[in-house]
């Protein structure tokens, strides 16, 4: 009898310590899915009723460059278009190059992938972006 109570006793202290972000509450960064050619690595986000939901990353066309300001106009695939701030802290990359570039070396036609800073400001702000060149 004191065998199996101690099997069960440690049994459910391995399941407890096992289980502890189970019971996490907020929001838990974790990265997946990386692909090792272009380097790129979607984030993804648990929500608290625990689905995941991906962090925001849109794709468009470059339509206008503004390099004085940083401006970038995208346009996504339903014609619409947004304006996005380029600052210091954005990374671009260019052809899976693992090299970081500047806003000079993005052309109007380039198609990008893009994610956004999570900022309170109305401005949209670029945190990363992807460049496949024509």
């Amino acid at each position: 009898m004191k065998k199996i109570s101690k099997t069960l006793l440690c049994a459910s202290v391995v399941l407890i310590l096992g289980s502890g972000s189970a019971f996490a509450k907020g929001k838990i960064g974790m990265k997946g899915g990386h692909n090792r050619q272009s380097g790129f690595r979607p984030s993804v986000e648990f929500n608290q009723n625990g689905t995941v939901t991906p962090k925001t990353t849109l794709i468009g066309q470059i339509s206008f460059i503004d390099e004085k300001t940083g401006t970038l106009k995208i346009t996504d695939a339903d014609g619409k278009e947004t304006s996005v701030l380029v600052n210091p802290f954005t990374k671009i990359r260019l052809n899976d190059s693992k090299d970081e570039k500047s806003i000079s070396d993005i052309k109007k036609g380039d198609w990008i992938l893009y994610s956004l800073f999570n900022t309170e400001t109305e401005k949209k702000i670029a945190a990363r972006i992807y460049v496949k060149t024509k």
